[in-house]
């Protein structure tokens, strides 16, 4: 068998569509490849931001220079809550449910203000009124995790939603920024559960920040989309050689001949 027996007249197209769709897995595993690296990346950052003291959010001469280094560093807030500018974060999963989170500005000084995360609410709890109701924690000593904003545009839905939008599929800080009079911050605060944790029907439930997903998935459809690629280019040679033997076969009842299967 050659390269010949690929490129016939009735096999080339055939083989072009095989070299496509494994190409097309290999480039689906090293996009996972990619995402493994950031995911490596940012677990490495949450370690070691894990690490360092606690930061003062108020004051700002002792922050980092960028707001790269503040990406899931600890810190302390202390403001005031403002409830006519809250909404729901519909994205993360809890409790191995569908888990609105609850997100409120705190006003941190001049025009200033940071996104507060304060946790999982019911369902129930699906309107402005309701959430202006619930308790809130003490806004003088508040602690987190500071978290990027992650931004994954669905204009489909910010376009049909009245303003404001009262429920959002990600964090995304930009479109946040719109409908909200302050100066936000380019990161929000994840509360932390600290104390006695209150029940969903009670208000808000901390939880702890973990990432959307771990690298180790990445890695397995790294393997997963190699396989099925290196499977696929296997079957089609022995696919090949089948038809290869069988039409030499055929050759040799026709002409009483050994030479055709010999060169198999």
């Amino acid at each position: 068998m050659t390269l010949r027996s690929y490129v016939t007249s009735r096999r080339w197209l055939w083989t072009l569509v095989v070299l496509a769709l494994a190409g097309f897995q290999l480039y689906l595993g090293h996009w996972q490849w990619e995402r493994y690296q950031l995911r490596l990346a940012e677990q490495a950052q949450l370690t070691t931001a894990l690490r360092q003291d606690a930061l003062d959010l108020t004051a700002t001469s002792e922050l980092p220079s960028t707001d790269r280094d503040l990406h899931f560093r600890r810190a302390r807030a202390t403001g005031t809550w403002d409830l006519e500018h809250q909404l729901v974060w519909v994205g993360p999963m809890d409790r191995m449910e569908s888990g609105p989170h609850l997100v409120t500005p705190l006003l941190l000084g001049d025009n200033d203000a940071i996104l507060v995360d304060r946790g999982w609410i019911s369902a129930v709890h699906n309107t402005p009124a309701a959430w202006r109701v619930l308790p809130l924690p003490d806004a003088d000593s508040l602690q987190g995790l500071l978290v990027p904003g992650r931004a994954v545009p669905d204009p489909e839905v910010l376009e049909t939603q009245e303003r404001p939008v009262l429920f959002w599929s990600s964090m995304d800080l930009e479109a946040m920024q719109e409908q909200i009079p302050w100066n936000l911050r380019p990161y929000y605060l994840h509360l932390e559960p600290a104390g006695e944790v209150p029940g969903a029907g009670d208000g808000p439930v901390p939880t702890m920040y973990r990432l959307r997903t771990q690298p180790s998935m990445h890695l397995g459809y790294v393997v997963q989309w190699g396989m099925s690629a290196l499977t696929i280019l296997l079957l089609y040679i022995l696919i090949i050689r089948f038809l290869d033997r069988r039409a030499a076969m055929r050759e040799v009842e026709r002409t009483g001949s050994g030479t055709a299967v010999a060169e198999l």
